[in-house]
């Protein structure tokens, strides 16, 4: 029989542990079981102590449950299993324990939710690099499609410039600043005397004493139909034949001038003489209005753009100046210094070029002089 069962071999039941804790209290003969049931308080001690004890340990496994909740840790739940082992080993006699075990088991710490995993960062997009401007790289940046350009025709320079070569009065580098110069040794410089047609052509009247002589063919100055010189018209013109106010302008000496001109028609003449000459140096001058225009209106000329589109020179035998660009409606004085060494008969003169077939291609030409240097 063990400590816990009767005289009679049955064991109490929870009840019985509480009425003999509380026997105390009632009359015996209100209570006929305990009067078989020891009184002394080592003997309830004794009895009582195994079901305390059990009582004790699942208090503090509750209380200990209810502390690891809040914190889970994952040996919890070994250590669950081994108490509820020890407890059935007990034998505990009153079936009321095992709600206990199974309230303890419900107790039992469950583990928090797993953490949400925390998402990856986004990825932030790289701000676009600024695309740089054509201007800023040496333009390895991104270069325009090359297309084929048309050649531009060539732009005529504006009216206003300047002929690039030496001014037609700028005196020869050999020329001392003041020559003392010899008599003028051309025959009829002034064009005073008589005049004729040469080679009986209406359009040549020249001065007595004088020739000339000029191009026909392809200009080299243009692939046009019209790009061919032409035969030139000269005039001997006396006052008679000139307004009053282009009296001054156009008649230098005497009464009267040479007209060397052609209207719409490029030209390329020569107006000379031959004089026989004693070995030294002469200076051939020769002033000239250059009546070039590419258009009139209301009586106002409007000179061409290119500035050679009339040109002058001067040539004493086989030396001369070369073709120099006039000063358009205006006059212009061109000298040529040369040197002979032995006494011989030159041809000398002065040349006029018109390039294109503008309106009017003209020149006056008067009191030319061919002097010795002294």
């Amino acid at each position: 029989m063990t400590g816990l069962e009767n005289e009679g071999g049955i064991a109490p039941t929870a009840s019985a542990f509480y009425n003999v804790d509380n026997a105390a209290s009632y009359p015996r003969h209100c209570c006929p079981a305990a009067l078989s049931y020891p009184h002394s308080p080592e003997e309830l001690f004794v009895k009582v102590l195994p079901f305390t004890r059990t009582l004790f340990i699942l208090i503090l496994l509750v209380a200990g449950a209810a502390c690891r909740s809040e914190e889970p840790a994952p040996t919890a739940e070994p250590t669950l299993l081994a108490t509820a082992t020890e407890v059935a080993a007990m034998s505990l006699p009153t079936p009321t324990l095992a709600p206990i075990v199974e309230a303890t088991a419900t107790d039992e710490p469950t583990d928090s939710p797993p953490a949400s995993p925390t998402p990856p960062p986004s990825v932030t997009p790289r701000p676009a690099t600024p695309t740089r401007d054509a201007t800023a790289t040496p333009e390895e940046t991104p270069t325009d499609a090359a297309t084929d350009t048309p050649t531009p025709a060539p732009t005529l320079p504006p009216a206003t410039a300047g002929p690039t070569r030496p001014p037609a009065t700028a005196a020869p580098p050999t020329l001392l600043p003041d020559p003392v110069l010899g008599e003028n040794l051309l025959p009829n410089p002034s064009f005073e005397g008589g005049h004729y047609l040469q080679n009986n052509v209406a359009e040549l009247q020249l001065p007595e004493g004088w020739r000339a002589d000029y191009q026909e063919g392809p200009t080299g100055f243009g692939g046009q139909a019209w790009d061919v010189y032409v035969r030139p018209e000269i005039r001997v013109l006396s006052m008679s034949f000139l307004p009053p106010q282009e009296h001054g302008l156009y008649i230098f000496d005497g009464s009267q001038t040479v007209k060397i001109f052609k209207d719409a028609g490029a030209v390329s003449a020569r107006l000379m003489t031959d004089v026989d000459l004693q070995p030294g140096t002469y200076v051939l001058e020769v002033p000239f209005f250059a009546d070039v225009f590419e258009s009139i209106s209301n009586g106002q000329k409007f000179a061409p753009n290119d500035p050679n589109a009339g040109e002058a020179m001067l040539f004493a035998g086989n030396t001369g100046t070369g073709w120099i660009a006039n000063a358009y409606n205006t006059r212009n004085v061109l000298t040529h210094t040369f040197t002979i060494d032995t006494a011989q008969r030159l041809t000398v003169g002065v040349g006029f070029r018109g390039r294109y077939a503008i309106q009017n291609n003209g020149w006056f030409v008067d009191n030319l002089s061919l002097r010795r240097w002294q």
